[in-house]
């Protein structure tokens, strides 16, 4: 009797088992799991591209420069591509400049970085750019360069929504193989 008892609970313990199994597999045959793509924000900066109200900067290139002077710093360089969207008079610098600042970590100051003159490797297309107002729908390659306050810590580059507005993001950028700069005009 003790057998009967047992083998029974055993088949009846096997039956709600498959019977658990079989309702789960089917409500997942019946509806396929699916997961939530999110979309990208209105306003971003994914490493690459900060992408604003009014415009859109693709950086396509970071290269690193050994100082052009004896007094001067080494510099990081950004090339990058800057998309008008709107009908205002946008250059490849102010657009830069309204929604990028470079830092360097220090235990004194903020670390910002300042602009510094744009080496010579870029005299020529990119140099003449600098200027020049991008129509709505356009684009324009650009570069600018910041001077370095040390040779060894990362720069962190940060977006924000134009010049004073929230940040959207940044990038930390490991410094390097340092080039040297051309002192010749019109080599790119």
């Amino acid at each position: 009797m003790k057998k009967i008892i047992t083998l029974s609970f055993a088949v009846l313990t096997a039956l709600s088992i498959a019977g658990c199994s079989g309702s789960s597999n089917s409500k997942t045959n019946s509806k396929p799991k699916t997961e939530a793509v999110k979309p990208k924000p209105k306003y971003y900066f994914d490493g690459k591209t900060a992408n604003i109200r009014d415009l859109k900067i693709t950086i396509t290139k970071v290269k690193f420069f050994r100082k052009a002077q004896p007094k001067g710093k080494n510099q990081i360089a950004f090339e990058y591509i800057v998309n008008n969207k709107s009908k205002k008079k946008i250059d490849v610098t102010t657009a830069w400049l309204a929604v990028f600042n470079a830092y360097q970590d220090n235990k004194n100051t903020d670390g910002k970085l300042e602009v510094g003159p744009t080496p010579m490797n870029y005299a020529g297309k990119l140099l003449d750019n600098q200027n020049k107002t991008i129509k709505k729908g356009g684009k324009l390659q650009g570069v600018i360069s910041y001077s370095l306050d040390s040779n060894k810590i990362p720069v962190t580059l940060k977006a924000t929504k134009g010049v004073s507005g929230a940040k959207i993001g940044q990038k930390d950028y490991k410094l390097g193989k340092f080039k040297t700069q051309n002192n010749k005009l019109g080599v790119n």
